[in-house]
């Protein structure tokens, strides 16, 4: 039973570790997940707040960052599926990688307006 209960404790480590950032602008947090080795994999707007997912490849960990009047509300634990990573990949590295390159194409640089495009150089 404690086997079981392994993985979602490691989750539930990774949103807690980020608390700190919970109240920060984004434009600064976002570079700060990023120097602790998050990296943005996706995100969706909706009517009241932007939510974007952040993998940690050597954690395995996913985390959505909520994101109201640009500054972090909430910080919570994922699903890896929520990052794009799929069990048995065996390369998420590549995954995220992946995923950086397609966001980061030329067809997905025109976007909507009020939309944020989160990958940085």
């Amino acid at each position: 039973m404690a086997l079981a209960l392994a993985p979602q404790a490691a989750q539930a480590r990774s949103a807690d570790d980020l608390r700190d950032l919970v109240g920060a602008r984004a434009a600064g947090a976002e570079s700060d997940l990023q120097s602790r080795g998050w990296v943005f994999t996706g995100g969706y707007k909706g009517a009241n707040a932007a939510h974007t997912f952040w993998w940690h490849s050597s954690r395995k960990d996913c985390v959505m960052v909520t994101t109201r009047e640009g500054r972090y509300a909430a910080i919570s634990d994922a699903t890896p599926s929520d990052c794009n990573q799929h069990k048995g990949s065996g390369n998420e590295a590549a995954a995220v990688s992946a995923v950086a390159a397609i966001a980061a194409s030329p067809a997905n640089t025109s976007h909507k307006s009020g939309h944020h495009n989160y990958i940085q150089d």
